[in-house]
């Protein structure tokens, strides 16, 4: 399944969940757990639609569907377990025909259904794995761009999570046994563990091994997975097959003492700088190359181990930090016979519960490895291309984590000279310059390929015997030192036809870089017209291209150039493209030596020789091709339009037809992709009929639907039912269409494709802003709703693209109340996005702030939700209503009470509104805000002169709330001292029970509560409806201390009876409890005290089999001879320790009576 296939699963489940939550949030006692998980399932879906949306913007790499992958698959395991458990409940519930209004009518069935499962399976944790996994999703290079800002919301739900009182106690987890057995199917890696042995099935290959884990396949296809680790080794081969160019190049390097020193020696960080082209890449690799085959590390000494690092500037989007230190981790295990504990934990870590490393754990997990080893080798190429920008700080970080490597790590670092010095600290410097020998033998090799060459420079030595030498030694030279110099020059004397040229070539090579580069210009403008035009064009696509191109690329769309020349190109069908061997050679030998051909993932692509060259192009060859963006732009047309395109019937869409179709016109997918950007650049002439025309005509309709298809834009190449004026919003084509309307073209401004966007729609989503408003002009409709619903306004506040929401605006046409498939308008989208200065414009526009999404939430309470206090004050302030309850009954007084916010609490009570307004159920603020022990929103509402004895429909007051709750935390006894500080009744009793805060207190076993309670007047003595006292329901809830506290209050207690007659020590005898009976006795309980059967606490006790409490009371004198009602018969003593068969009860009361009559 692909990642979008997974996000549309997980969003599915999410709303799933929202949904059930509506059947079960209204359940009175509901664990604070749940309420945490539903406050966070909003993020979930924010993050995870925004990793949709990237997904559908960009075209992910193999390599990141497969990092990014079984984050989202275990994303979606946790929330269809999350639903499943949910969703039992919502059945349970309906099953008890309603009437599970309460948490104890369904603790029961959540227990029973997770237990079993383990701790892992609490809905909190499901939730916090859930936030673990999204977390490592928006920090993946694939999506950090845009989730970034989510980061810090997502470690502060997974904290709030954590910090939460868990939904089930550790201790119902807890079991006898000490046996684990864990079975787990994961459809890529199965194991199965017992005593220190691990049997691993690793597609379809069993093995075993002992107690160190020694399975690195594994371990390095997780890491693989996990992030996208660059392929250095790739480059590796490239540099050394440069370097085999020339035959013992790089020797004298390896013999600098500083090396020798680096690599034999005490010298743990070696800084070498030099100018570009100085050839540091290829003595790099030459190093390495000499470090592998030295130490021989695929065979014997396994404690050295050699990694490396090429930096690139073209490639610094993927060279992100995370990736980097990946690609180190990962050449480090290759390099091992064994994994670490610490690698084997996070791996472990990620199996449970999808937890993806982060740079520190990197490092952590780099740093345990090399503990194998006695010396590692840390070659790093090109410092100066990593990225060194403020927003990632990659270089920074980077230096910062080598000078904190291990002292086992021996680092080399190659770089432009002046550059990191202060920042790395090297212990040693050395100047890298490519040497004479080196630069000599690489022109030898050179002139000793190339025929023509070869034979000019024979004649010239059999004219003077010293010729040979004496041009090895002016382009040594004349070469400063630069690899780059030597092969230009080189270059520059190939192009020589006769010895004459040759020598005044020799004789006039410039050491100056761009007079170099203006040489060979020149030396271009020397050659045959068909040459000089193709480098002349060649140059201009390499300079200019949106992207490297490859050979096939620039083939055809070279041939495509010299045919619009030659050629009138209507009703001219473009050849295929076929490449013979000398393809290569036949682009690059005209270039002068400036182009040169790069292997990519297998394919050539054609690059500057130097990036150097780049900027002196750009700077340079735009004056000499003044119509260079004119000419790629009408190129690009040129075969959109005259490549043979199937009509869309007798297209087929088979994979094996595209992959055909590109391998003959490769130039198609660029063009398709591109020229509209080309087009950007400034064009002008017959350009913009001709582009006109492929947007505009009928007959190009097929052309224009299949340059779409084919275009690089995964999102974009979905569409379908577009016209050529949503093309042309795509690219930002403004000075096209004003063209077009200038000579009073038909446009249909609110064309509308498959998923009903218009024009305005795609160039809003893509932030055009001078395009927008010329179809605004053109009296474009501003609330057109696409599939989703969502106007172009919606879009524009959700790219955060200020512009163009201002110009939308500014029209007073946009509707402010529409709302999107979510239920979002313009307003909930502007709060989502944290953007208040819009938030306030919108109100003041006349945004409406009552309006609720799908899910029942107002503007205010997203607000609220994500934590934007400056939004909720410009709400507060324009009018938005803060008592009125939501669908769901939330108001914002309620959340903010129960949340501990006591800033707004004191913005609402400036507002005077009625802090007293109980919900359904009668529950106060004051009450809510007690309910979750905040003690200082407690205050502050005591403060705004609520009502702190208003009763709930039940007779509950705050009070009662607090001695309920006390004994959860420290902040609970707070908030019973703030009450009882400002005047709660003590003593106010419950409608229905008669319940004092101290019969509720003592149920708890919260002596601190009790204490305060009794200190601040509390009559223990207080009856509940059934004469009751605070001492019985301790008792019942075998609180000890409790009962001794209010025992010591008032001793008169201890032979209260209830209703039934029933004393506290009736109620202990009846709970089993040995150690409340002692107590009770020895406080001088009646211990033949009778309830209104005649039973004593003695009959209970044996009745109940209670053995341990029946002789105990029987040794300590209580009368045998009672005798009792049950079932209306008397019942003696004697038969009713027959009744329940117990010996040892019986021969007690035997001892005891035998001793009577001894006696």
């Amino acid at each position: 399944m692909d990642p979008l296939s997974t996000i549309a699963a997980i969003i599915a489940i999410v709303d799933s969940i929202l949904s059930t939550y509506g059947a079960i949030r209204e359940i009175k006692g509901l664990p604070k757990a749940f309420e945490e998980v539903e406050r966070n399932l909003p993020l979930v879906r924010e993050t995870i639609e925004i990793a949709q949306r990237q997904l559908y913007c960009n075209f992910p790499s193999d390599a990141e569907i497969r990092a990014i992958e079984p984050v989202l698959k275990a994303c979606e395991s946790k929330l269809k377990e999350l639903n499943k458990i949910l969703t039992g409940m919502k059945w349970k519930k309906k099953e008890d025909n309603g009437e599970a209004k309460d948490w104890s009518s369904l603790a029961k069935f959540y227990h029973k259904v997770v237990v079993p499962m383990g701790k892992a399976h609490r809905v909190e944790t499901l939730t916090s794995a859930i936030m673990n996994s999204l977390k490592a999703l928006a920090i993946h290079q694939t999506f950090k761009a845009t989730t970034e800002p989510l980061v810090r919301k997502l470690e502060e739900a997974i904290n709030g999570l954590s910090q939460v009182e868990p939904s089930i106690p550790d201790s119902d987890f807890e079991t006898n046994g000490s046996t684990v057995t864990q079975t787990n199917n994961d459809h890529a890696n199965g194991f199965l563990c017992t005593e220190g042995t691990m049997l691993n099935n690793v597609g379809g290959n069993f093995w075993k091994s002992d107690q160190s884990m020694n399975f690195g396949t594994t371990i390095y296809e997780w890491l693989e997975s996990i992030a996208t680790p660059p392929r250095f080794d790739e480059k590796l081969h490239e540099l050394l097959r440069v370097a085999k160019k020339s035959p013992a190049s790089g020797s004298w390097f390896l013999k600098l003492p500083a090396i020798v020193d680096w690599i034999d020696g005490d010298l743990r960080k070696l800084l070498a700088y030099g100018h570009p082209g100085a050839g540091k890449s290829v003595l790099a690799s030459i190093v390495i190359h000499y470090l592998q085959n030295r130490h021989n590390l695929l065979y014997s000494d396994r404690n050295i181990a050699c990694l490396y690092i090429y930096f690139d500037y073209k490639k610094q989007n993927m060279q992100t930090l995370t990736n980097i230190l990946s690609s180190l981790l990962i050449q480090l295990v290759r390099c091992s016979r064994k994994v670490s504990h610490e690698i084997q934990h996070k791996f472990e870590e990620w199996r449970q519960r999808a937890a993806l490393p982060e740079d520190g754990e990197y490092v952590h997990m780099i740093t345990s490895q090399a503990m194998e080893f006695r010396r590692i080798y840390l070659v790093v190429d090109g410092l100066d291309q990593c990225c060194s920008d403020t927003s990632t700080n990659t270089l920074y970080d980077f230096l910062d984590i080598c000078c904190k490597l291990p002292r086992t790590f021996h680092s080399l670092f190659t770089t432009r000279a002046g550059l990191h010095s202060q920042v790395l600290r090297p212990d040693c410097e050395v100047e890298i310059k490519a040497h004479r020998d080196d630069i000599s033998a690489y022109l030898r090799n050179f002139i000793n390929t190339r025929q023509v060459m070869r034979s000019i420079v024979n004649e010239g030595h059999r004219h003077n015997n010293s010729f040979y030498e004496h041009t090895l030694n002016s382009i040594v030279s004349r070469s400063d030192g630069l690899f780059l110099l030597a092969h230009l020059h080189i270059a520059h004397l190939a192009s020589a036809h006769t010895l004459e040229e040759f020598e005044f070539t020799l004789d006039n090579l410039s050491g100056d870089l761009s007079q170099v580069y203006k040489a060979a210009l020149e030396r271009i403008e020397m050659q045959n017209d068909k040459q000089r035009n193709t480098a002349t064009m060649l140059l201009s696509w390499i300079t200019f291209a949106k992207r490297p191109l490859t050979i096939a690329e620039v083939t055809q769309a070279l041939y495509i150039q010299n045919a619009s020349r030659e050629l009138n190109m209507s009703g001219y069908v473009i050849p295929k493209v076929t490449l013979g061997r000398e393809a290569e050679w036949a682009l690059t030998s005209v270039c002068a030596g400036m182009v040169v051909g790069v292997i990519e993932k297998k394919t050539t692509f054609l690059h500057f020789a130097h990036r150097t060259a780049k900027k002196y192009l750009k700077k340079n060859l735009l004056g000499e091709c003044r119509d260079a963006y004119s000419l790629m732009t009408e190129v690009c047309l040129r075969c959109l339009i005259e490549i043979p395109i199937k009509p869309r019937k007798e297209r087929t869409t088979s994979q094996s037809a595209s992959e055909h179709f590109t391998k003959n016109y490769p130039f198609f997918r660029y063009a398709a992709s591109n020229w509209g950007w080309h087009m950007t650049d400034k064009v002008k002439g017959p350009v913009y009929q001709l582009a006109w025309k492929f947007l505009s005509e009928n007959e190009n309709k097929d052309k224009l639907n299949h340059a779409v298809s084919a275009m690089e834009d995964a999102e974009i190449s979905r569409e379908e039912e577009f016209t050529g004026l949503h093309v042309a919003a795509y690219f930002g084509l403004t000075s096209l269409v004003q063209k077009a309307v200038g000579f009073q073209k038909s446009l249909d401004i609110d064309s509308r494709t498959k998923r009903n966007e218009t024009p305005l729609h795609w160039a809003v989503a893509r932030g055009h802003r001078e395009f927008s408003e010329l179809l605004i002009a053109q009296q474009a409709d501003l609330n057109v709703q696409n599939d989703c619903k969502s106007t172009p306004l919606h879009i524009a506040i959700d790219k955060d693209d200020t512009d163009i929401i201002y110009l939308l605006l500014s029209t007073g046409y946009a509707a402010l109340e529409l709302a999107d498939i979510k239920g979002y308008t313009p307003l909930i989208v502007a709060v989502k996005k944290g953007n208040a200065k819009l938030v306030q414009n919108l109100l003041q526009l006349g945004a409406g702030t009552e309006s609720e999404d799908g899910h029942g939430w107002t503007a205010m309470r997203w607000a609220v939700q994500l934590g934007y206090k400056m939004i909720i004050e410009i709400l507060v302030r324009n009018k938005a209503s803060v008592s009125s309850p939501t669908q769901d009954g939330w108001t914002l007084l309620r959340w903010a009470a129960a949340e501990g916010r006591s800033d707004i609490i004191t913005l609402l009570a400036r507002m005077k509104i009625n802090m007293d307004e109980p919900d359904e159920e009668g529950k106060t603020a004051l009450q809510l805000a007690v309910r979750y022990r905040c003690p200082m929103t407690t205050w502050v509402l005591l403060q705004a002169k609520v009502n702190v004895n208003v009763q709930d429909n039940t007779g509950m007051t705050a009070l009662h709330v607090a001695a309920k709750t006390s004994n959860q935390s420290i902040k609970g006894s707070d908030v019973l001292w703030i009450l009882l500080a400002n005047g709660a009744k003590v003593d106010a009793r419950t409608k229905t029970l008669g319940h004092t805060p101290l019969h509720i207190a003592a149920s708890e076993g919260s002596e601190d509560a009790i204490w305060l309670l009794l200190s601040k007047g509390a009559d223990p003595s207080k009856l509940d409806v059934d004469n009751r006292t605070a001492l019985h329901w301790a008792v019942v809830g075998d609180h000890t201390k409790a009962a001794q506290l209010l025992l010591w209050k008032m001793p008169g207690l201890i032979n209260a009876v209830d209703h039934e007659k029933r004393s506290v020590l009736h109620y202990a005898a009846s709970q089993g409890s040995v150690a409340m009976v002692e107590m009770l006795i020895h406080q001088d309980a009646d211990i033949d005290a009778r309830d209104r059967s005649g039973q004593t606490a003695l009959h209970i006790a044996i009745s109940q089999s209670h053995e341990d409490i029946a002789i105990f009371l029987i040794k300590n004198k209580a009368n045998l001879d009672i005798s009792c009602r049950i079932n209306r018969k008397r019942v003696s003593m004697d038969d009713l320790v027959d009744s329940v068969k117990n010996t040892t009860i019986m021969d007690a009361i035997n001892e005891v009576r035998g001793i009577g009559r001894a006696v």
